[in-house]
């Protein structure tokens, strides 16, 4: 019972602690707005030249031909997605 009286002095001194200290805790100032819709203007002005980020070319050293082309300059490609196939000499497709 002594055990049980002794938690229970130490959760109600924990408790009373946290809220002296509350208490004397400020809050930060902050500048708050509304939220409101407006446009977003797109136009960049700068000098300087245009990258690319990265480029992959493909070579082959064996004569083949284009059979099918599956994307276009400019398209979002993919990991693992088939660019487009070659002709392979026996006339079967890679």
């Amino acid at each position: 019972m002594l055990a049980g009286v002794l938690i229970l002095g130490m959760i109600v001194s924990v408790v009373a602690l946290n809220m002296f200290r509350s208490k004397k805790q400020e809050g930060i100032l902050v500048n708050t707005a509304k939220a409101e819709i407006k446009p977003i203007q797109d136009n960049v002005f700068a000098s300087g030249r245009v990258r690319l980020c990265a480029k992959q070319e493909f070579y082959t050293f064996t004569g083949t031909t284009v059979k099918e082309l599956n994307v276009s300059p400019g398209d979002r490609v993919s990991k693992g997605q088939v660019l487009g196939l070659l002709e392979k000499g026996l006339g079967s497709a890679a």
